[in-house]
């Protein structure tokens, strides 16, 4: 049964790509060096990090391979994108690849190691996991697919929490930090595994929507951590191995099962109570239960408490709470793990992280201004890459990191209207914060170029570190406040928690003792207020500042401050320090030679990806792209979903410049049925002609904004026309053009949404087809469609309301339908599309929430949500021999589901009435979010 439900799931898979975004800016020079473990390929002015990275890839590959027996890892291609504001790295096929976001640790979220150390381990990870996987029964979905067949063999069979947490593993083991010896990376499992509300196995690896779980990062690398402790540390090459004989989604558990001899079920069980046995002495007093919620960023001002506030039904908010009384000033985008909230007399300010127009490999992040009084937002710079921002004493000024596009990580100032005062860098090293002292002296978070971090005092006139506040390690430096009085109140890992230290003419005090962590100080001058982790997320806390107890300084550096527990010590890892590792910025300089990087690489000519989708239609497929995703070329076979004709086709994309262009050519074979007749028409046609696009992306806060403009030409060619069978001679020819207009606009959801709160789209299409000779037989045809959604009475309800219209020429040439559903209908629900000239759609969508409870069959079936959804459509259909009102009504059960344990499918069941005849219909569907 296992066995048979596999190759239907095989059946299904296919790789086609179409115009993407995924490009950097097209005045980049690109250039490229390799060795024997990599090729590089970067921009130009990024020669000296490029030769580091390809020597700290270099000097990896001894080792972090190892446990899976690789010896002599194959070299890959990386490509070092070098304009992007949130830090990110990345392996992928199709074609085989690592990418790589230029970047440093202004943030605390992946540990304490230098960036691209960081990257060198956890994503080289990654290459020795797909190369290991690639063997067995995993080569036949290569033979089957290309790249995509072990994508999709990877897929269904290896969650995403192995990749992740044996990648944490690794960047643990082999360095003497990495996310495994960061308190603040477990500390949310701590809490859960700690609360006996420990989530079963399928929580963690489906989701729920009835509280906040840690990542697969986290639950994967207590899972691999446990496992390596107990089997050894070639545990998971030694079940991978079996997997990969006969790769499918429940293979992981019985290849665990045969190698160790206990379930996985059985070994989940033991580790998460192994957890709580060597977290047990810190055990929190116990805790009312309440709703999950996520209270940071605290600042009292007077009787005023402002802080960030977000839980499971909303958006992050600044709120203001005073005399006992909430207020909600403002709704923003908030992430605790990338961004900090700074507080003045009059405005908060922060960071927005704001896509580019047109290139996804672009991005900023631009100061953003609250009002505290009225929580009007402005954002006041715009392109920059700005971190960690606070105001001076007076509120004029605001200091900032600077990732400037020279690769220095500077201290830069700015004026409340945007304007650039001054930036500077400290000679090799990089700036992750800093915070105004006084006007001319700021106190700086700043690592070295191997990653050890210090807090330093900087004169901002002569711009130059002073003295050094807290010695350079590898302890988790992170959100400095400073007070009136020259006080550094700053985050801290110490002895398993993440904790509040107070920094000042006395030396180092600890301010907190956190069960589980502690962070975002600051004082009001009494009391220090911050952010304490709880079984519910994390609230608001005080402590009072004569409660700071002294501590030596010593404590907090030179690996001190780590502990014995799972917090930051799980596996007992020897550190591996890297005296080599400065040396690497210039080892072999001059044996590495650049060479030019064009779009026309040999792998735009080597296909990576092929397969078959099967469904209403049918197709098979062929990709290829080049590294930069500027050039691909795609082909595919195939029949119409609707028409149910063949289809043979072929394209060229071009995607480095602004528009986007494609050249098109297909065979088709058309099959077309008359509305209310059985006339039927058939024939053949050859196509080829270009496509333009023009898109344009904004973002706004929460609101999002896309447009996109598009047009073609092409030419036409028909031959072999049939009419209800019979053969009728001739052939014609058509110049076809098309365009299009493209709308959306939206707020972003929240975690339990259903829909986007606020959503409006429209799109426009008018196609023409000229038959120069016989105008009779020329066509043209309009669509267009609108849809808004907003809220409903209640938290998660909302309506959906749709229109849709085409209108096209009685005679002539019949184009396709512009709207092919598998799950719903081009008409009226309950009534097959037939072509006509013209019909306009009406329909309205009630959504509303029926239960969160999560229903689970093991291994199988796992209900995340239930929803419904009650619906009216009425359809006009201008036919052409007469017209027709097409009404219905019904209900739809929704059942947000995972199948098999890794495929999102949305099973709905529907009942419909159809007021045309009033026959009822009750129907199954199914809907994916899946996508490879």
């Amino acid at each position: 049964m296992k066995r048979w439900l596999m190759c239907l799931v095989l059946g299904s898979s296919v790789a086609h790509a179409n115009l993407d975004l995924m490009q950097s800016s097209p005045s980049l020079n690109w250039h490229s060096i390799e060795n024997q473990s990599v090729r590089l390929i970067y921009p130009d002015y990024l020669q000296a990090e490029s030769i580091y990275i390809a020597n700290l890839v270099e000097h990896y590959s001894q080792f972090v391979g190892q446990t899976y027996g690789i010896q002599q890892p194959k070299l890959f291609n990386l490509i070092l994108r070098p304009e992007m504001a949130l830090p990110n790295g990345y392996v992928t096929l199709a074609p085989r690849r690592s990418e790589w976001y230029a970047s440093s640790i202004f943030f605390p979220y992946v540990g304490a190691t230098e960036w691209y150390q960081t990257l060198s381990i956890h994503e080289y990870r990654h290459v020795n996991q797909f190369d290991y996987f690639n063997r067995n029964g995993t080569r036949y979905f290569y033979y089957f697919m290309g790249d995509m067949g072990e994508v999709v063999a990877v897929f269904l069979s290896l969650p995403s929490w192995y990749m992740e947490g044996d990648a944490v593993w690794a960047e643990t083991k082999y360095t003497d930090a990495g996310r495994g010896r960061s308190p603040r990376f477990m500390a949310r499992l701590k809490a859960l595994v700690l609360s006996d509300r420990v989530p079963s196995y399928d929580e963690f690896l489906n989701g729920t929507y009835k509280t906040d779980l840690p990542n697969q990062y986290v639950y994967g690398y207590a899972l691999i951590s446990y496992a390596t402790q107990k089997y050894g540390d070639d545990i998971w090459q030694r079940v991978i191995a079996d997997v990969a004989r006969f790769p499918n989604p429940f293979r992981l558990y019985s290849s665990f099962e045969r190698v160790t001899g206990q379930s996985f079920e059985a070994f989940y069980g033991e580790a998460m109570f192994d957890l709580r046995q060597k977290w047990s002495a810190d055990m929190p007093p116990g805790q009312e239960p309440v709703e999950y919620r996520d209270n940071v960023s605290p600042y009292k001002q007077g009787n005023k408490l402002y802080y960030i506030h977000q839980d499971l039904d909303s958006s992050p908010a600044l709120m203001k709470e005073e005399n006992g009384v909430s207020e909600k000033l403002t709704e923003l985008v908030y992430s605790k793990d990338f961004m900090s909230m700074a507080y003045g007399p009059r405005h908060a300010v922060t960071t927005e992280f704001l896509p580019d127009a047109r290139y996804a490999h672009k991005s900023s992040s631009d100061l953003l201004l609250i009002n505290l009084k009225n929580g009007q937002k402005s954002k006041i710079t715009s392109g920059q890459r700005l971190y960690n921002p606070s105001f001076n004493a007076t509120e004029n000024k605001i200091i900032a990191t600077d990732f400037r596009e020279d690769q220095s990580w500077n201290i830069s100032e700015y004026d409340l209207q945007g304007n650039l005062l001054q930036t500077f860098s400290l000679p090799d090293m990089k700036v992750a914060e800093a915070r105004y002292l006084d006007d001319e002296h700021a106190v700086a978070i700043v690592s070295t170029k191997t990653g050890y971090k210090s807090i330093v005092e900087v004169s901002l006139k002569d711009k130059k570190i002073g003295k050094t506040f807290l010695q350079g390690s590898r302890n988790l430096l992170y959100g400095i406040f400073v007070d009136g009085n020259r006080n550094l109140f700053f985050e801290a890992q110490y002895k398993g928690q993440n904790e509040i230290f107070r920094l000042g003419e006395n030396g180092v005090a600890r301010c907190t003792r956190s069960k589980l962590s502690s962070f975002t100080p600051s004082t009001d001058g009494k009391e220090v207020f911050y952010s304490e982790m709880d079984f519910y997320g994390t609230k608001i806390m005080s402590a009072p500042l004569a409660a700071c107890e002294s501590l030596p300084a010593t404590e907090l550096v030179d690996f001190n401050y780590l502990g014995n527990g799972p917090s930051d010590n799980y596996n007992k890892f020897p550190l591996q320090k890297f005296p080599e590792q400065l040396a690497l910025y210039t080892k072999n300089a001059d044996k590495y030679q650049p060479k030019p990087y064009g779009d026309l690489d040999r792998q735009l000519f080597i296909p990576h990806s092929w397969g078959f989708l099967l469904g209403r239609g049918g197709s098979l497929g062929v990709q290829t792209d080049n590294y930069l995703r500027t050039l691909s070329l795609g082909a595919g076979v195939g029949s119409s979903p609707e028409e149910k004709g063949s289809v043979v086709d072929f394209s060229f994309d071009f995607k480095k410049y602004y528009p986007l262009f494609s050249v098109q050519a297909e065979e088709r074979k058309r099959n077309v049925k008359d509305f209310d007749t059985e006339d039927k028409t058939q024939w053949k046609e050859d196509t080829a002609g270009l496509l333009m696009v023009i898109p344009y992306q904004y973002k706004s806060g929460l609101y999002n904004f896309a447009v996109s403009l598009s047009g073609s030409g092409a030419y036409t060619n028909t031959k072999d026309y049939k009419f209800n069978e019979a053969e009728l001679s001739g052939s014609n020819y058509f110049y076809k053009t098309s365009s299009s207009l493209t709308l959306a606009w939206s707020k972003d959801p929240n975690a339990r949404s259903i829909q986007a709160p606020w959503a409006v789209a429209y799109l426009a299409k008018y196609d023409n087809a000229e038959q120069p000779s016989k105008s009779v037989l020329s066509s043209y045809r309009l669509f267009q469609t609108a849809i808004l959604e907003t809220r409903g009475f209640f938290k998660h309800d909302g309506f959906k309301l749709s229109y849709d219209q085409q209108k096209q020429g009685a005679t002539g040439y019949r184009f396709l339908p512009e709207q092919e559903n598998a799950a719903g209908y081009v008409f009226s629900r309950g009534y097959d599309y037939e072509d006509v000239p013209g019909y306009q759609k009406y329909s309205v969508n009630y959504t509303f929430p029926v239960s969160y409870d999560n229903f689970n069959i093991p291994q199988w079936y796992y209900l995340l949500r239930a929803y419904g959804n009650i619906f009216y459509d009425s359809t006009s259909v201008n036919g052409a021999l007469e017209n027709k009102t097409l009404n219905s009504y019904g209900a739809e059960l929704l059942l947000e589901s995972k199948i098999l344990r890794f495929l999102p499918l949305t099973v709905g069941l529907r009942s419909v009435k159809r007021l045309l005849d009033n026959e009822n219909r009750f129907e199954v569907f199914v809907g994916s979010s899946l996508g490879l």
